[in-house]
């Protein structure tokens, strides 16, 4: 199974950059993984739609929701 860094919400983008990590061709160090370890699919869903919905400005180090709430929007 694949994991993501602490912290980082996978979006399209981060999923198709990481793409070799996440169907085991490579180790989490970037070095390729020989075919007889590597995992045999027969099924491969990838699930980021949370990660395309979150907004994160640069500066900030958690994510937040792209349009808050007007409760919670200060105003």
């Amino acid at each position: 199974m694949a994991t993501w860094p602490a912290g980082e919400i996978p979006s399209s983008i981060t999923a198709l950059e990481h793409l070799d990590q996440l169907l085991g061709c490579i180790d989490r160090n970037g070095k390729g993984v020989s075919e007889d370890k590597r995992p045999q699919w027969d099924l491969i869903h990838v699930n980021v739609g949370l990660g395309d919905l979150v907004h994160r400005a640069p500066e900030m180090k958690i994510p937040r929701d792209a349009d808050p709430p007007a409760d919670r929007a200060g105003g």
